[in-house]
């Protein structure tokens, strides 16, 4: 008989102050919206479930830069990063790409050398015009490099586009690379590997 392995993994959203976490997190957990979001104060916790018996505990962390100093407090221990930032915003696209070089290179204090990466840039219901971030600028967030995110993509928590996607993927990488681990005769060696093609080595 095939016993079956609950597997749960810890995945923090980091970025500015209203650039969708929220809104995210609840697409992703009740398949919701509320156009009048309240800003999290220090940080909601709330799980959401996959095949093969996966479970994503995200934290969403809060915005406001008075908040700023508790950020490690929440990503410290995380299996994935995501930092997310507005698509008509380029101060908080730049404040994403800071968040990511960030837990990069603080947040492997068990030993660890990989943390996966998500870059995701939100409110692509937006018009145009209001854009100040292109989807090119984003996908530069997952160049070779110092500090790169190993997954891009743009979402709107308004209308779900995407929003799934991105979370189906982290479960789906997360779990292989838990899968690797444990087939691995050392349990450190698969963090010392290369990464897979469809990802790059963060740090």
């Amino acid at each position: 008989m095939m016993i079956r392995t609950e597997r749960s993994f810890k995945v923090v959203l980091l970025g500015s102050t209203a650039v969708g976490k929220s809104s995210i997190m609840k697409r992703v957990t009740d398949d919701t919206f509320n156009t009048h979001e309240e800003s999290t104060i220090g940080a909601a916790f709330y799980t959401k479930r996959y095949p093969d018996d996966v479970t994503l505990q995200i934290w969403d962390t809060a915005g406001q830069e008075r908040y700023a100093g508790l950020a490690p407090m929440y990503y410290r221990g995380a299996d994935a990063i995501v930092s997310v930032y507005d698509v008509t915003s380029k101060e908080t696209y730049l404040r994403a790409l800071n968040w990511i070089k960030e837990t990069c290179g603080s947040i492997d204090l068990e030993g660890r050398t990989r943390v996966f990466s998500v870059l995701v840039g939100n409110k692509i219901d937006c018009d145009d015009s209001e854009r100040e971030v292109t989807k090119e600028m984003g996908e530069r967030g997952t160049s070779e490099g110092l500090g790169t995110a190993h997954l891009f993509m743009e979402t709107s928590a308004k209308s779900g586009e995407n929003v799934h996607i991105v979370f189906k993927k982290i479960a789906q990488h997360l779990l292989e690379q838990a899968r690797e681990l444990s087939e691995s005769d050392d349990p450190r060696e698969f963090f010392l590997d290369q990464p897979p093609a469809s990802s790059r080595m963060c740090c």
